[in-house]
């Protein structure tokens, strides 16, 4: 598991860094949800089919995924086309660094594999 990461002055965590008025770091905890299911990526869509994702992703703000607990992966799901039915999650317009990280963690091309992703959430 990883470490919290704490600022600290005196005993008195600090949750927020400013430069003047502008705020510049601000800590946010995350929550994290494992789904199971298949991932496939093809030339202009990545697909994962689960059940219950709609029920279970809808509302949340994605911050990052893992894919069976690699490395985490910022994500920014508003640049992203997104389509969430039952049991479809579909993502168009995503960029190629995040293609090549689900790549390089175990999804394949034209190929549906099952896998666990987490995602951490707000």
């Amino acid at each position: 598991m990883r470490d919290r990461v704490r600022i600290m002055l005196g005993n008195r965590e600090i949750v927020k860094r400013y430069i003047g008025d502008r705020l510049v770091w601000e800590q946010i905890i995350l929550k994290v949800m494992t789904i199971e299911g298949r991932i496939n990526i093809s030339n202009n869509l990545i697909t994962l089919n689960a059940e219950n994702i709609k029920k279970r992703l809808e509302g949340k703000r994605i911050r990052k995924i893992s894919i069976a607990q690699g490395k985490e992966h910022a994500v920014d799901f508003t640049k992203y086309s997104i389509f969430l039915s039952d049991y479809i999650l579909s993502i168009r317009n995503y960029d190629n660094e995040f293609k090549e990280y689900l790549l390089n963690n175990g999804a394949k091309y034209r190929t549906y594999v099952r896998l666990k992703v987490q995602f951490y959430y707000e």
